[in-house]
């Protein structure tokens, strides 16, 4: 199940207040109340400040205070550019420039630090003058912001922003603000960092790429139109299965040999490929797929388990045999903990009513949809 992170999930909530707070017109009135309890200084300014720039904040209000507090350990996850974000407001940057007059940009439409740049690069004055019709008056101004980029930011810089600081910028109102900020603050691993893909890459002893890896987590995404179908697929992958082993592991007295074999240790990968007695299955599996498709698939855990076919095959082709396989898969499930195999007629049949249920529920005419006519051809080589 996918389940949200409360405490992320708290801290986008709150955060979605920031929206708010940058609006230039018609702001909350609890952003005005906010403000008279921060006194010395603006609440946009406080919060773009870094915690040791900001003025006494002990009598800010509490909402105020946890805001700024889960900001200042969130704010490198919500904006690209570090210490100072792009979406920066100029007037932030009284606090580091003397005597640093923003009005006369705000005045013009420049709101943002971003507004300055042209190329991830501070643009130049006749630049600014043209694009924001800044009078001559504001170049003193402007010497001062060179100055202070030249110091104070740290280049090269990339002129992108994120979905966070695109929406401040631009000051629209946010779609599902908390659901925005929520992804924004995830963590953001790769496939390769699942527990699964670590056992996997062990067992199978070899390394795989990370692209490999998410084409084999995603390779039956819109195969079917049940998911049940895919229950032993994604368990499987997950490495779900209460293999002996594992069962062992969780209690001394179960023991750990291979219930088919009743020889070898019985281990995830001895229990899915491994054993004696499930080979000749998989070689069956193999032959079926070769009389429908021509194409002699790998032997290989990888392909059989992982659907690492190692080839780019024609959709049609690519969609019967990963049928085949997650049929073929589902019967080693149906049948665990028994010593004997399901046969290749108790294959077919299953498929066959795999296909029944694809046909029927299709949306798509019939001579409309390729994959009506899989499962036609299907049918005239395995009539029920």
């Amino acid at each position: 199940m996918s389940l949200p992170n409360v405490k992320l999930y708290y801290r986008a909530a709150v955060l979605a207040g920031l929206f708010p707070i940058h609006q230039r017109t018609s702001l909350p009135q609890w952003v005005s109340l906010e403000q008279h309890w921060l006194q010395t200084q603006d609440i946009q300014t406080t919060l773009w400040m870094l915690p040791h720039q900001r003025a006494n904040t002990t009598k800010a209000l509490p909402a105020t205070l946890t805001t700024l507090k889960i900001w200042d350990n969130t704010r490198r996850l919500l904006c690209s550019c570090h210490p100072t974000p792009l979406s920066t407001p100029i007037k932030t940057l009284v606090q580091t420039i003397p005597d640093f007059n923003y009005r006369v940009w705000n005045r013009c439409g420049v709101f943002y630090i971003h507004s300055l740049l042209e190329k991830g690069e501070l643009a130049t004055f006749d630049q600014l003058k043209t694009k924001y019709t800044l009078p001559n008056t504001a170049y003193y101004s402007y010497l001062q912001l060179h100055s202070w980029w030249k110091t104070h930011v740290p280049r090269p810089i990339s002129p992108t922003t994120t979905i966070f600081e695109k929406s401040i910028i631009a000051d629209t109102p946010v779609v599902k603000p908390i659901s925005t900020i929520y992804k924004l603050l995830q963590p953001h691993q790769g496939i390769k960092s699942l527990t699964c893909v670590r056992s996997w890459e062990k067992d199978l002893d070899q390394t795989l790429s990370e692209q490999t890896w998410l084409a084999a987590a995603n390779a039956t995404r819109g195969l079917t139109f049940c998911a049940s179908h895919l229950e032993t697929t994604r368990k499987l992958f997950y490495r779900w299965y209460m293999v002996p082993t594992r069962l062992a592991t969780m209690d001394p007295q179960k023991s750990s040999t291979c219930w088919r074999c009743k020889q070898e240790t019985g281990t995830f990968l001895h229990t899915w490929w491994n054993c004696t007695k499930l080979q000749p299955y998989w070689k069956e599996v193999i032959l079926l797929i070769h009389q429908h498709t021509s194409i002699m698939i790998p032997n290989s855990p990888t392909s059989l388990l992982l659907f690492m076919l190692g080839t780019d095959y024609p959709k049609q082709i690519k969609y019967l045999i990963l049928h085949i396989l997650v049929a073929a898969q589902s019967l080693i499930a149906k049948n665990w903990l028994s010593t004997t195999n399901a046969t290749m007629r108790e294959l077919i049949r299953h498929i066959s009513q795999i296909g029944k249920f694809e046909s029927s529920i299709s949306h798509i005419p019939p001579n409309k949809s390729w994959r009506h006519k899989v499962w036609e051809n299907w049918e005239l080589k395995h009539p029920t």
